[in-house]
C-alpha cells in the first residue's frame, strides 16, 4: 500500500467513496414498520461516531484499514454513568490481540491500553473471511503480495541471468 502506487490509488479511491456515502439508519420494527431514524441514540451516533475525528476520516480510516489490513475494530466508549455508548474509538489492527477465554469467548487487547483486556461485547469487529484463521481476516492484498513478490523474483532471476551471460 505505502510502496505501490496503484494499489494505494485503489484502496484511497474505495475508502474515499465509503466515506462520502450517507450511513442511514431504520427502524425495523414491526408495529411501526421500516421508518428511517434521524434522531435516535443510534442514528446519532452514527452521524457522528468518533469523538477525535470528523465524520468522513473516522470512516474513511475504518475502509482503508479494512481493505489494507482485512479487519478494522472500534472499541464502544460508554458513558460511565448511564453506560450508553457515545462514542466509537478505533483500534489498529496490528495493534490489537485476539484470544479466547475459557468459556471460548473473544477478548481483545488493544496495545494502546495495555493490560485491558475487552471483551466482545465492548469490541465491533469488521473481519474478511480468513480459511485459516476465525479470529483474524485476511486481506484482499494477500493474493496480490505474493504475485508481486514473484513477479520482483522473476525480474531479479532474468536481470541476473543477463548481467552473468547464461552462467549461474
Amino acid at each position: 500500500y505505502k510502496v505501490q502506487p496503484h494499489v494505494f490509488a485503489v484502496i484511497d479511491k474505495i475508502a474515499n467513496l465509503i466515506a462520502r456515502l450517507g450511513v442511514t439508519v431504520w427502524n425495523t420494527r414491526p408495529s411501526e414498520g421500516d421508518i428511517r431514524d434521524r434522531n435516535g441514540a443510534y442514528a446519532s451516533l452514527m452521524q457522528d461516531p468518533c469523538l477525535t475525528v470528523d465524520k468522513f476520516h473516522f470512516y474513511h480510516w475504518v475502509a482503508t484499514t479494512f481493505e489494507i489490513y482485512g479487519e478494522a475494530y472500534l472499541v464502544k466508549n460508554r458513558d460511565p454513568d448511564t453506560r450508553k455508548i457515545v462514542s466509537l474509538v478505533p483500534m489498529h489492527p496490528a495493534l490489537t490481540q485476539i484470544k479466547r477465554d475459557e468459556n471460548g469467548s473473544l477478548l481483545y487487547q488493544f496495545m494502546g491500553m495495555p493490560n485491558m483486556w475487552l471483551p466482545e461485547t465492548e469490541v465491533v469487529p469488521f473481519r474478511r473471511y480468513n480459511p485459516d484463521n476465525t479470529m483474524r481476516g485476511l486481506s484482499r492484498l494477500e493474493p496480490l503480495r505474493l504475485t508481486l513478490l514473484n513477479e520482483d523474483g522473476a525480474r531479479r532471476a532474468q536481470d541476473s541471468w543477463w548481467r552473468e551471460m547464461g552462467r549461474p
